[in-house]
């Protein structure tokens, strides 16, 4: 059978047409498969985001001594995340903020805490030799204070409570003390410092 010229044209133009269709369609499949793709790593990252930890401490109490106290507190997870190892940094501070310039007394390290989940703990605390903070400061304990855990707050970390430190003197004996006063047998805690409840 023969073909006229223009038939043949119009056949090959209906076969170009197929094969261009096809080629579209793939790829606006693929375009589809792609952005579906992103789509959902995208949903999952803010999922990720909305399950971090949030560490709270909380409960301070504080047992005094002479030389320093006992502190007892607990640290919940409020996130819904899990956290992970880490430390809570006890210091004095002249306010009631976490920075550079307080006095670090002690870090008790913690293991990971679930989400809901609240954990106890109970440390020793000695006073520091110097007199920077001679009068009123703040004790903190600050939960995750390293800053090593992804939490969905970092504001609420540190519990606080004010103190009262202040330095003793026993320099005031008098000179003219003859020398078996019992004065003169003082031991060399001179100039400790002394932790009470400024409460």
């Amino acid at each position: 059978m023969h073909l006229t010229s223009s038939v043949r044209a119009l056949v090959a133009i209906v076969a170009i047409t197929g094969v261009t269709g096809t080629a579209a369609t793939t790829a606006s499949a693929s375009s589809s498969k792609s952005h579906a793709k992103h789509a959902k790593a995208a949903k999952a990252l803010k999922k990720k985001s909305k399950l971090r930890a949030d560490l709270v401490a909380r409960g301070l109490n504080l047992d005094f001594s002479d030389d320093g106290f006992d502190v007892t507190a607990s640290v919940a997870n409020t996130g819904k995340g899990l956290a992970k190892r880490s430390d809570v940094v006890i210091a004095l501070s002249q306010d009631t903020t976490l920075d550079e310039n307080d006095e670090v007394l002690d870090e008790y390290s913690l293991g990971s805490i679930a989400a809901g989940v609240t954990r106890s703990f109970e440390t020793d605390v000695e006073m520091p030799d110097d007199d920077d903070f001679d009068g009123t400061a703040y004790l903190l304990v600050c939960a995750d204070g390293n800053q090593e855990v992804k939490e969905s707050s970092e504001s609420n970390n540190c519990v606080s409570q004010e103190v009262d430190t202040t330095a003793s003197d026993d320099s005031g004996a008098s000179s003219d003390d003859s020398g078996d006063d019992d004065s003169a047998d003082d031991d060399s805690d001179s100039g400790a410092v002394v932790l009470t409840d400024g409460q």
